[in-house]
């Protein structure tokens, strides 16, 4: 990476060098970070993003640790929220502007989606954070938003008919990307094992010798969105929570296999799981019970004694 100007992958690992900018985008660049990020809260300091790239204070899952290379780019596939910081620090050093800022006049506004800000004190200072949507968390206590470092993993808030504008982007003539780039971003990538593109994951074959598209992701403590595109009929879907993703994960399946007649992966998953943890609970309860009626059979099963067995012999 180059062009990187005020970070650089720590070490002198053979592979750093030969990270391009599709390895990132398809999570196939040998990073081995494995966590999230919760962001910070009010009145707390918020890294930098060479201090978080270094070591991270906001991880909500794993071991935190520097981003680091450990694996040759390009052969393997492993999802890294790091990698997309690394996006946002490249992103800054060849535009010289902040990330959020490029991104609203060179991404958002051009797609129409004029309420989307990956910036939550620019929101604020807009006066629109009425606007924002309460941060439940799974037991419907509500959190404080908080503030994102690594601001293109996580950070970007916006509305259901945003989201919609970017969905209509992906099959018509818009001011972001030409039409041959989008169909290269939907097109597996090395390492992916015919599951990754360009950004996006492939869930499913369309019949137009593509793929229907899309990605699924959360917030800390308890917020998702989903986006499912579909670029042979231009159909898409937007779904937005909180509070919990759980109807996040069972509608978008639905809808894929509405739109294509096809059962995706996680579809699959799904119909295993309710499966078989509803048996798994039936047979643990099965067993329990056996057990039971067996022991109190045997406590109340009246034992003979030596006097009433002698007696039996006089008899």
């Amino acid at each position: 990476m180059r062009h990187l100007k005020r970070w650089r992958f720590p070490g002198s690992e053979a592979y750093r060098d030969k990270i391009t900018v599709r390895h990132l985008l398809s999570h196939t660049a040998g990073i081995d970070d494995g966590f999230g990020f919760s962001g910070f809260l009010p009145g707390e300091a918020i890294q930098t993003l060479e201090e978080s790239l270094t070591f991270p204070k906001d991880t909500n899952s794993g071991e935190a640790h520097g981003v680091t290379v450990a694996r040759e780019p390009g052969t393997s596939m492993s999802y890294s929220s790091a990698g997309y910081t690394v996006l946002q620090r490249l992103i800054e050093d060849v535009t010289n502007r902040p990330f959020a800022d490029y991104m609203r006049e060179a991404v958002l506004q051009p797609l129409g989606m004029m309420k989307s800000s990956f910036d939550l004190d620019a929101i604020v200072a807009e006066g629109r954070s009425q606007d924002l949507a309460a941060n439940y968390d799974s037991d419907l206590q509500i959190h404080p938003h908080r503030r994102y470092t690594a601001m293109a993993a996580v950070s970007l808030r916006t509305t259901p008919h945003d989201l919609g504008q970017f969905v209509r982007a992906f099959n018509r003539e818009n001011a972001v990307l030409k039409q041959e780039t989008l169909k290269g971003m939907m097109m597996p990538q090395p390492g992916t094992s015919a599951t990754w593109g360009l950004g996006h994951r492939l869930f499913v074959e369309n019949d137009s010798g593509g793929y229907g598209v899309g990605h699924s992701g959360g917030a800390f403590p308890a917020s998702g969105a989903s986006v499912r595109v579909n670029p042979a009929t231009g159909n898409g879907f937007v779904l937005m929570s909180s509070g919990g993703r759980g109807a996040t994960n069972q509608l978008v399946p639905d809808w894929v296999y509405w739109e294509t007649g096809k059962v995706t992966f996680e579809a699959r998953r799904q119909i295993v799981q309710n499966r078989i943890v509803p048996a798994s609970i039936a047979i643990m309860v099965g067993a329990i019970a056996l057990v039971l009626r067996q022991f109190r059979h045997f406590v109340s099963k009246p034992a003979k004694s030596i006097v009433n067995t002698e007696n039996e012999k006089a008899l």
